[in-house]
């Protein structure tokens, strides 16, 4: 856990801005807020990736003796100051990874606004939530 106070915002950023890149800025089987599923999502580069939070647990089941980080980041679309002038709004939506007391990845959940301008996303078929 020691490890995990000694981190910057900068190095954390840092995480959700590798994650994206290994993700090639995509996402797969997506459920929006109204129960869509969408086969691929894709974030319009280039896009800012702010932390807004954070959090550390402990598994109290398995291992109590294990920690995990919690980051949750807001992904915003990086505009011009020109296009600022225009009213866009620029919030694509929410990232939060999940991870081990190793910075592996163990889980993420995202929250995106599909029809922001600077989001590309593939309507899929599935018919029903599992």
């Amino acid at each position: 856990m020691e490890k995990f106070r000694k981190l910057s915002i900068a190095s954390l950023e840092s995480i959700g801005i590798e994650h994206l890149q290994y993700s090639n800025y995509t996402i797969f089987d997506y459920w929006d807020d109204h129960d869509n599923f969408y086969e691929e999502v894709i974030v319009k580069q280039p896009v800012l990736v702010k932390l807004s939070s954070y959090s550390i647990g402990k598994e109290l089941q398995e291992n109590p003796s294990e920690y995990w980080l919690k980051l949750k980041f807001c992904l915003k679309a990086d505009i011009t100051e020109s296009e600022k002038s225009l009213s866009l709004d620029n919030i694509i939506g929410e990232m939060t990874l999940i991870l081990d007391p190793n910075f592996k990845f163990i889980d993420e959940n995202w929250s995106i606004n599909i029809n922001s301008l600077f989001i590309t996303a593939k309507l899929g078929k599935e018919e029903t939530r599992d």
